[in-house]
């Protein structure tokens, strides 16, 4: 192949660039290239690159997670060239020269790129069963992207409203030969297996697009799916449509190589504007722990007044528990001790076992947020510390339970994070805002 024969043997192309629109919209954006009709930017006409359906799905909850305040995170239809033949994906800032340059937003999108990255391209994610492409709708896939959050599902190409007159039998064949699941093209690992319709989205077409697709899907053992009826025909993902971030173990256990390198430095500074208000106490549990970075820092020599002893640093004891295996994998071949697997909404320690019980931007995770912060305040002897990421649709709901039973608790704030220290004692305490 030709870029065989420039010496790019890669799995996959992914192009970090602008996106440029009439509207002026803020996005962040991510899609797969080729033409449905006219190659007016690139590529060639009538012609789909490869799309990496599982890829799409965790550059755009990548881009949920990360995508900065007054910017929309949104999948595309297939747009543009290149032309390879390599899966290709692009992710991309929009949509004027304001945003272009926008420090904020080059770091959300470089924060997204380390995090589609820390997970293993050639891993099977199990929380994926359904491979789709995607028919009608607006360029900036509206529907699909509600779909992706609220269900096991990763969209290769789309084919928006505007390019249906162009889509024909052919054109519909092209874009499921070249939507895979993984990105492991040698061994041929396409896999769609249901063809999505924004039912909405069809207009005029709604009748040819909808007969087109029934005989394809009839001949070729496919599924037709409509937007309207997903919530009866899909089971949902166990992540919640509002997650900024996909909640499920098995996701976490796929970027766990890389889990500290991607979360390390905001963690660490949540645990920097909490340990001061923690440091005297001997006993912590961490729900939610990850791979327990938060047991390095509890068992470093610092407190709120200066060095603490060696012999109090001695005595400090630390667990950690999350539903991840692989995160907790991963933190056991770091050195770290005390780390076990488990869920918030039902601790396995008897009551009142912790001085201290902290959960670190985890709660928004949970399907049971009172449960979870009942269950912390079952185990804990004086202290909670409950982090909750601001973006979450949970955070309120967070924020009420943790007032609702501590109305006197202390709001700390940092850069993502509403950081509540919470007296379980009936001591009080004195700790600056």
């Amino acid at each position: 192949s030709t870029m065989r024969a420039l010496g790019f043997a890669a799995d996959m192309f992914l192009f970090l660039t602008r996106h440029a629109s009439r509207a002026g919209v803020p996005t962040m954006s991510c899609h797969a290239p080729g033409n449905w009709g006219d190659a007016l930017q690139g590529g060639k006409k009538r012609a789909l690159g490869i799309a990496p359906a599982l890829w799409q799905r965790r550059a755009y909850l990548a881009l949920v997670r990360h995508c900065p305040d007054g910017y929309d995170p949104v999948m595309e239809a297939t747009h543009h060239g290149p032309l390879l033949d390599r899966p290709c994906l692009f992710m991309e800032i929009g949509s004027t020269g304001k945003e272009w340059v926008d420090p904020v937003a080059g770091a959300a999108l470089a924060s997204a790129v380390v995090q589609l990255l820390s997970i293993d391209p050639m891993s099977k994610d199990a929380e994926v069963p359904r491979i789709v492409v995607g028919l009608g709708g607006t360029h900036t896939c509206a529907e699909f992207n509600k779909a992706v959050q609220r269900y096991p599902m990763a969209v290769g190409h789309v084919c928006p409203k505007y390019a249906l007159p162009d889509l024909d039998e052919d054109m519909l064949r092209q874009a499921i030969g070249r939507t895979m699941a993984g990105v492991d093209l040698d061994t041929g690992t396409m896999g769609v297996d249901a063809i999505l319709l924004d039912w909405k989205g069809l207009g005029q077409e709604k009748a040819r697009v909808m007969a087109l697709a029934e005989e394809f899907a009839a001949s070729h053992g496919l599924q037709v799916l409509r937007t309207d009826k997903l919530s009866t025909d899909v089971a949902p993902a166990r992540t919640e449509e509002s997650q900024p971030a996909p909640a499920d173990a098995s996701y976490y256990s796929s970027i766990a190589s890389g889990y500290d390198d991607l979360h390390g430095d905001e963690q660490r500074a949540k645990y920097a504007l909490v340990l001061p208000h923690i440091a005297q106490y001997s006993s912590l549990l961490d729900v939610g722990c990850g791979t327990g970075m938060l047991h390095d820092a509890w068992h470093q020599n610092i407190d709120s007044n200066g060095p603490l002893e060696v012999s109090s640093i001695s005595k400090r004891t630390y667990c950690g528990l999350d539903p991840s295996v692989g995160l907790i994998e991963q933190g056991v071949r770091a050195g770290r001790k005390g780390l076990q697997v488990g869920s918030a909404e039902a601790l396995p320690f008897a009551d009142d076992s912790f001085d201290v019980v902290v959960s670190f931007t985890a709660l928004h995770h949970c399907a049971d947020v009172e449960t979870a912060v009942a269950e912390m305040a079952r185990v804990a002897r004086t202290r909670i510390v409950i982090s909750s990421l601001r973006r979450a649709k949970a955070a309120s709901a967070i924020e009420a339970e943790v007032r609702r039973r501590w109305p006197d608790c202390v709001a700390l704030h940092d850069e993502k994070d509403d950081v509540f220290v919470c007296d379980v004692s009936g001591a009080g305490f004195d700790v600056e805002n």
